[in-house]
């Protein structure tokens, strides 16, 4: 990929070219090259590289550089593929989430969430939960369970931090959930499940899930 055709691309045109390969279920050689929580820089020295690996290193590091020129479902889109193709990038999801919530709370540089829509809050939480399921699924030490998934997301993004975006998440979700016309089952369910997988209970955004979920099962008794 030359550097030429890389500083012309707009945040669409990389965010583009990598859901395209993570949809296609495309292979990327370096998974391990941006694992800097559980691979040494060795290893990650070591990782074969390929026009793939390069492209979603160049997206990554394009969103890190200019997160606020980048629209919310160009960053979802980004992080969802990395997630989709099994790429852990702590860098690039850490810098994201500071970005989302800021530095501490009550950041007035963070960008919060209220563009975001349904699809785009639910594909943001799971691509953060899939990232910890990522590394258990190749953590040698089997009998470690969930604790590598708790383990690797307080690592990777660090406890306040991850602690206070998920907030931010079901903060946001459930202003959407008051208003059935902008929420569909499937983005609740991604955000449910993406809570779940890493032990996180919001008991706000539980109960506007279950007041949404009572609401669909009514609508649909009535006909």
């Amino acid at each position: 990929i030359s550097p030429d055709y890389t500083s012309r691309c707009k945040p669409q045109e990389f965010s583009n070219s990598v859901w395209a390969m993570a949809t296609a279920e495309l292979e990327i050689a370096g998974k391990l090259s941006f694992d800097t929580t559980h691979a040494t820089l060795s290893e990650r020295k070591a990782q074969r590289s390929d026009p793939a690996t390069d492209m979603f290193d160049l997206a990554a590091k394009d969103l890190m550089s200019r997160p606020h020129e980048y629209k919310p479902q160009e960053i979802k889109d980004i992080l969802w593929s990395f997630s989709k193709l099994g790429a852990r990038h702590p860098v690039l999801f850490q810098t994201i989430a500071r970005h989302l919530v800021g530095e501490h709370e009550n950041d007035a540089k963070a960008r919060g969430f209220d563009d975001f829509s349904s699809q785009g809050l639910g594909n943001m939480a799971y691509a953060y939960a899939r990232q910890a399921q990522i590394a258990e699924e190749y953590d040698e030490d089997s009998s470690a369970g969930k604790l590598t998934v708790f383990r690797t997301m307080y690592t990777d993004i660090g406890e306040d931090l991850l602690l206070r975006f998920f907030s931010r998440i079901a903060e946001t979700f459930v202003k959407v959930l008051d208003e059935p016309s902008t929420a569909n089952p499937q983005d609740v369910s991604n955000t449910v499940y993406s809570f779940a997988v890493l032990g996180l209970k919001d008991e706000p955004f539980l109960e506007g899930v279950q007041g949404f979920l009572l609401r669909k099962a009514r609508s649909l008794a009535l006909g």
